[in-house]
Formats: structure tokens, C-alpha cells, sequence
């Protein structure tokens, strides 16, 4: 009997559910694009390397941003936090003062000449190890002087469910290791290449997601975030997800599950930075423990320094976008370390997570809300964060990336110095300016009371300095116009309004006049009392 051409075999249903589990997929995790891929070669001797990558985070206006506690995946449980989730007025979480440097004083000399360790923010990255992961990682090896690393996890994402082998962190630290020495010329609080490699880490690269947690999923990296949030160091401990998230999500199934005495303490402790939702696991983590700082940058990242391709924002035609800046400043001619960095223009879209942590004087550590190099945040629900707006009237998307485009030239000059600092003598390279206040930086007013502004600042080389004190009035509570006087000088001043129960934030950049020209600031917060 001749078959029938209109009954499907087996091999076509089975190619048929195989589509729709990939369209499900593809549904579920919005924020890729369709038909977008990069192609690039993987490292030599790279184990699950792919000469393919596809491109991670995909169009962020399709990101999805809302917490929907009503899914709470069945072999987790809602774990006793989710009567929490609706009382969000109530609900006490940790935002001001979340990680900051302690105390009034300046940002330390780079140089061998100080004697006061400064106090710095301690860090784990995960990270699925794609081309841009690689690119970011080049660059967070020349700040790593600023940080306490204390974690380096290898992970995977929806977009790479097997990771991307579980060298190539190392690699890039041998190549850190042949700079070193002459880094440690310009800061001696470079950590030693062995350091590094001694909090390289696993994480689970078998299963991604939701399925990447709960009984029996522990591995080297998640057991290593537990029992840095159980150690006696008090200072926050910052997580940044540059992939997917399974492993902060299994660190903290573990707590609550074997630690549930140390499991608020450690939730207090936690400061999640996240780049996009890359796999299905942070609402759960949002829901279930909601006092846990969750910053998700959806947006700011992909606009701004993510693949050149999808590039929008006013400064995406300066020179610091072109390959001929990168070749010239960065790639070429900088040492082995930034040579490690496989784009012929700046592609980095986890690179903000760090920027964040970087103590530039803008205080953003201290509280998502405030802004800086890592972009600005809203919190939405619980203590989860994600992109909120700076003002730039007329275009909703530019004002909604503003709070990272505003910096990024700078960010990008300040790469470039670093990149110096591999090769060049402390006295040829550029070093930032050091900035003090000649007062407390919180300050309480009366209306109508005259506030003195006084910034003292100094330059490692001896370089001119230029002041501009300016209001972030999009970070602070007052709705209408301050004006500054002397706002071009070191001292300025201004009249406080007649707004009780407000705040402002006020700014001094001070910019040096070297090669590149640097900048550092200090933020004061007046409460008008």
C-alpha cells in the first residue's frame, strides 16, 4: 500500500517539536534578535569553543523588566520569602550607604608614596566567557588594582548553555602576568597573577537556568560565592553576572536550605550586578529573596558600549568608538594583555558591572539611584533595580541610556591611560587627579542658608587641574533650579531653597590637562532640614 504523502514520518514530527522547543525558547528569552550572529574563531586548546558565537543580550526594548513573582518553578519552592513580595512600601532593604567607601577622605595616590591601604570593594565575576566577556575581561584586568577579586566563576547563559570552556580566563592572566611588574610602577595594590588564578572557579556548564538549581546542583562556583557570604568580612560582597545567573541563584538555594540563620545576613550582605536577563532564573531570585540588592542593567549597556551593530546614543561617532582609536590607544602597541581583546571596536557589554564598583568619587556603590560610570537605576520592586532615566527631553530611549553615554568618553580616556600603565615609566603615563572636600561630603542645611562648596585636589603629575561644580539633578529629590555660583572654581557656593525633606546632589569634576585628560569627582549630598 503506497504510503500517504500527507502523513508526516517520524524524523519530520520530530524536526517539527525540535522547532518548537526552540521557538519556545526564543520566546522565553526576548531579548536576542532574530538571525543576529558574529562569527569569530575560538581560543586554540579552548574547551567548548565554538567558531560561532551568537550574539548575547539582543534588542533591549524587548527586554523584559517586571518581576512576576507568580512563577515560582516547583522544585524550588517559594522558600518562606514571597509574603514579602506585595508590601514593597514596607518591605526594609538595604539601599543607601550599599557598599561604599567608608568615611570622608579622597581617593588615595596611585603611587608607591602612600603608605594608607585604601579600603576597596570586594568582587566575584561570572561570566559565560563570549566574545564580548573576553573583551571585558581584557579591560577589568587593568583595574583589578581597585578591587579585592575574590572570585572568578566560570558559567553559561541561554545563549551559551555549555559556557565557553574553562581556560580562558587563565589565559588572559598569563597575559596579565607580563605586565605586572611595570602595572605595579604605577599602583602597587596590583594583585599577584597567582591571586587571580587562585579564585578561578566552576560553575555548572551542563544545565543552564532554572534547571541549573536546587538539590545536587552545587558546584566549585557556587560553593565559593556561600562561603564568601559567610565569612567574617563585613564589607558587601558584589556579584557580577555577565552571563546567566544559576550559580548566585544556587549559592542562595543553598544558604536558605543549609544556612537558613546566616541566611538574612548574608541576603544583606549580596550586591548582585547584572548584565540583561540571560538565562530564566532572576525573578526567582528577585521573588524569593527580596531584600538581596538585584541590579539588571536591561538597556544602558546594549546602546552604548554592547556590539558596535546596535550602537544608538550621541556620542557614538567620537573617535574612542572608532577601530582606529582602539588600534592606535589599546590594541597595538599596549603589551600582551590588551592585545587580548577580539573586536575592532569597543564591544563590551558586561564591562559596565565593573565600571560601577570603580571609585571615581561619584559614590555609585553607595546606592543604585545615585549614578555613575555603571549607568543609574531605579528600584522597581523589592530590592530589584534596572535602568531608569537621566534627562534628555525629546527622545525617551537617549534619555533612558544617558545615565552611561554621559561618562563614556571619559571611561574610554581612562582605559587608555590604563592600557599606558602596562608598558610606559610611572613618569610618562597619566594618572588621574586626587580629589578631597574641604568639608564632610553629606551635609545638613537650613533654606535660605549660604553652602560653601570646596574641593581640594591634586595631580600625581604634576598636571593643570580644572574644576566644574555641577548638580545631578536627576539623582537627588528637589524638583526645581539651584544655582551655583563660582562653579568653574575649586570653591563655589549656592543658596539653599526653601525645600524641606529634600536633597541635593552636587558634583565637582575635576579634569586634568594630561595625555589623555583624566577626571575624578566628588559628590556631596545636601539634606535641606
Amino acid at each position: 500500500m503506497p504510503s500517504n504523502p500527507f502523513r508526516p514520518s517520524v524524523a519530520a514530527c520530530t524536526f517539527a517539536l525540535v522547532l518548537l522547543v526552540i521557538a519556545g525558547v526564543a520566546i522565553a528569552y526576548s531579548s536576542k534578535r532574530e538571525n543576529r550572529q558574529v562569527k569569530e574563531s575560538s581560543s586554540v586548546g579552548e574547551e567548548g569553543g565554538s567558531p560561532t558565537e551568537t550574539v548575547a543580550g539582543g534588542d533591549p526594548d524587548k527586554q523584559r523588566k517586571t518581576l512576576d513573582c507568580s512563577i515560582v518553578p516547583e522544585h524550588l519552592g517559594a522558600g518562606g520569602n514571597l509574603e514579602n513580595v506585595a508590601d514593597n512600601q514596607n518591605l526594609e532593604v538595604n539601599t543607601q550607604k550599599a557598599g561604599g567607601i567608608a568615611g570622608d577622605g579622597g581617593l588615595i595616590s596611585l603611587g608607591s608614596s602612600s603608605n594608607h591601604k585604601r579600603e576597596k570593594l570586594r568582587v566575584i565575576v561570572t561570566t559565560d566567557g563570549e566574545r564580548d566577556d573576553k573583551n571585558s575581561f581584557s579591560r577589568f584586568l587593568l583595574y583589578v588594582n581597585d578591587f579585592d577579586v575574590e572570585g572568578l566563576v566560570y558559567t553559561n547563559s541561554v545563549w551559551h548553555p555549555k559556557g565557553n570552556g574553562t581556560t580562558w580566563m587563565r589565559d588572559q592572566i598569563d597575559e596579565y602576568a607580563k605586565v605586572f611588574n611595570n602595572l605595579r610602577k604605577h599602583d602597587p595594590e596590583y594583585p599577584t597573577p597567582a591571586s587571580l588564578k587562585a579564585v578561578l572557579k566552576v560553575g555548572n556548564l551542563e544545565e543552564f537556568g532554572i534547571e541549573a538549581v536546587g538539590a545536587g546542583k552545587d558546584t566549585p562556583g557556587s560553593d565559593h560565592i556561600v562561603s564568601l557570604l559567610l565569612d567574617d568580612d563585613p564589607r558587601p560582597l558584589w556579584v557580577h553576572a555577565w552571563g546567566g545567573v544559576n550559580n548566585i541563584a544556587q549559592a542562595l538555594y543553598r544558604l536558605r536550605e543549609s544556612h537558613p540563620k546566616q541566611l538574612d545576613a548574608a541576603l544583606d550582605k549580596i550586591r548582585i550586578y547584572a548584565i540583561a536577563s540571560q538565562d530564566d532564573i532572576w525573578q526567582w531570585i528577585g521573588c524569593n529573596f527580596p531584600t538581596a540588592q538585584f541590579i539588571q542593567n536591561n538597556h544602558q549597556f546594549w546602546r552604548v558600549i554592547a556590539y558596535d551593530h546596535d550602537r544608538k546614543n550621541p556620542v557614538q561617532n567620537h573617535p574612542v568608538f572608532g577601530s582606529r582609536w582602539l588600534r592606535e590607544n589599546i590594541t597595538t602597541g599596549h603589551g600582551p594583555l590588551s592585545a587580548q581583546y577580539f573586536s575592532d571596536v569597543q564591544e563590551e557589554g558586561d564591562s559596565p558591572a565593573f565600571f560601577h564598583m570603580i571609585n571615581t568619587g561619584l559614590r555609585s556603590a553607595e546606592s543604585p539611584d545615585f549614578g555613575g560610570w555603571g549607568g543609574r537605576f531605579a528600584r522597581e520592586q523589592n530590592n530589584y533595580w534596572t535602568d531608569t532615566s537621566d534627562d534628555y527631553p525629546g527622545d525617551s530611549e537617549l534619555a533612558l541610556d544617558k545615565p552611561l553615554w554621559r561618562w563614556i568618553v571619559q571611561i574610554s580616556l581612562d582605559w587608555q591611560a590604563r592600557a599606558d600603565w602596562a608598558l610606559k615609566s610611572f613618569e610618562e603615563a597619566n594618572h588621574h587627579p586626587i580629589v578631597n572636600l574641604g568639608h564632610a561630603q553629606d551635609l545638613t542645611v537650613s533654606p535660605g542658608e549660604q553652602v560653601s562648596l570646596i574641593a581640594k585636589a591634586t595631580d600625581p603629575d604634576g598636571d593643570g587641574l580644572t574644576y566644574e561644580w555641577w548638580r545631578y539633578y536627576e539623582a537627588d529629590s528637589y524638583d526645581g533650579k539651584v544655582k551655583i555660583r563660582d562653579a568653574s572654581s575649586a570653591q563655589a557656593s549656592f543658596v539653599a531653597p526653601d525645600a524641606r525633606g529634600q536633597d541635593l546632589h552636587l558634583i565637582v569634576t575635576v579634569t586634568d590637562n594630561g595625555n589623555p585628560p583624566l577626571q575624578r569627582y566628588r559628590r556631596v549630598i545636601v539634606s535641606i532640614r
